[in-house]
């Protein structure tokens, strides 16, 4: 998994655009000796995932985009965070993770408060809001703003099919959002799943790893 400039261990890049991540993927992908591969955006890693099918082409085998972030314009006003939110929500996560959970968890649908409830899922989502936080709320203040400009990239001219998978009760990003994206998306291969929130793919990565490489129908 690839972390964002100024998430985890990567440095924060000043300027940045969406549209330049898949010549970082592209870097990570020739220095593994990959040449040709998948890739899966979550959440607000939807919008990169679809950079790089508009722009690595056929060296993609397969995209998907899981409980992505609608497209610019899309989003509810007033949903997004502030600076302040984020830094409460960085300090949350690294000194009071129960706090944080319990405070998550009141926006959530049914599904997804089962879903935090079990300790695995919820290990491994502290973990990444941790890293996404590692070096403060910056990154993440910078990532929710690129969310909201123009993306760069041409959808009317992907290469590569696009499989896109999203919660019909997802309370983040609303199944309406996701059918907008979905329909901006030539050939798109969209997944609605009954009853599914945001974290849906905490628990069902498989069904999603089967359904990337299947055929498209």
């Amino acid at each position: 998994a690839l972390e964002r400039p100024g998430f985890g261990l990567s440095d924060f890049q000043l300027g940045r655009s969406i549209a330049a991540w898949p010549a970082d993927v592209l870097e990570a992908a020739q220095h593994l000796g990959c040449e040709r591969f998948a890739v899966l955006g979550f959440g607000a890693g939807g919008p990169y995932a679809l950079a790089c099918a508009a722009m690595l082409g056929e060296q993609l085998i397969a995209v998907a985009a899981v409980s992505s972030v609608g497209l610019p314009g899309s989003a509810p006003p007033g949903r997004l965070r502030s600076n302040v939110e984020a830094a409460l929500t960085s300090l949350l996560a690294r000194r009071a993770p129960g706090l944080y959970v319990r405070r998550l968890a009141r926006n959530l649908t049914a599904a997804d408060r089962a879903i935090l409830s079990r300790p695995a899922a919820r290990a491994v989502l502290l973990k990444g809001v941790r890293e996404a936080f590692r070096h403060g709320s910056r990154a993440v203040v910078d990532d929710v703003a690129l969310m909201e400009r123009p993306w760069g990239i041409d959808f009317a001219a992907l290469p590569t099919t696009v499989k896109l998978w999203h919660g019909e009760d997802d309370r983040t990003v609303s199944a309406a959002e996701a059918r907008t994206l979905a329909s901006a998306i030539p050939g798109c291969w969209a997944t609605f799943v009954p009853s599914a929130g945001s974290l849906w793919l905490l628990e069902n990565a498989g069904d999603v790893l089967g359904g990337l490489f299947g055929e498209y129908p």
